[in-house]
């Protein structure tokens, strides 16, 4: 035998487990590579746009006269520790254990979804005004600012029953100017806090927990209740 065909009869052969470690793999017999599992996300819908009693929109009480030479300004959104990040806890009523719900995570983590709250709700509440976030808020106008803090954001569990809770403060700046983004004011300007609070109740089926499209629903109504005022 030359030197040629030695060489290609050793190569079949070293090549004989891998191709037997390929073909197992394809019958699923072995994992070459480490198996990993996408977590599922759900989105949430947006709530409807805040109106007033006589069914049209209008600026909100405390602000008046929002022109085009005015800004609204969504600012920071925070969130306290124990309610960030898009994996939502769910807290046992009974025993006060807190625990991640399984049906998967928000697409969107808890700040994102007040920002675009407030956002869509002023640009109802505030015809004629321009509103933007502070990232790319115009300079040299004068700016009402909107910020948030985020107390709670969780599913609860009370038996067989299920809710979602949300509560925290929302902060308004008026009469900012220069740098409307940062929020930089003339003087002192004034500053509005609004608490809010939502608890929703989430359908589940027995004993089971509730589907992601019923904990979707229940947060998209809860955010209904952070409005820019």
């Amino acid at each position: 035998m030359n030197r040629s065909a030695k060489f290609r009869k050793s190569r079949a052969v070293a090549a004989a487990p891998a191709v037997a470690v390929l073909a197992l793999a394809a019958t699923g017999c072995v994992s070459v590579f480490p198996s990993t599992s996408a977590i599922p996300m759900f989105a949430v819908p947006d709530p409807p746009p805040p109106v007033v009693a006589d069914g049209g929109r209008s600026a909100p009480t405390g602000i008046e006269g929002a022109a085009l030479e005015e800004a609204i300004v969504i600012g920071r959104v925070r969130v306290a520790p124990g309610a960030s990040g898009r994996a939502l806890r769910a807290e046992d009523v009974a025993s006060g254990r807190l625990a991640f719900y399984s049906g998967g995570d928000l697409a969107c983590a808890p700040e994102a979804l007040v920002a675009r709250r407030l956002r869509k709700a002023a640009v109802a509440m505030y015809p004629g005004a321009v509103v933007c976030d502070s990232s790319v808020a115009p300079r040299g106008v004068r700016a009402t600012v909107f910020e948030c803090w985020i107390e709670d954001f969780r599913l609860e569990r009370d038996g067989d029953a299920w809710r979602f809770r949300t509560s925290g403060v929302v902060y308004r700046t008026a009469g900012a100017s220069g740098s409307a983004g940062a929020g930089v004011a003339s003087g002192s300007p004034a500053i509005v806090s609004s608490p809010f609070e939502a608890v929703v109740p989430v359908e589940a089926i027995g004993s089971g927990q509730p589907s992601p499209t019923a904990v979707a629903a229940a947060i998209s109504r809860a955010l209904g209740a952070i409005v820019p005022q």
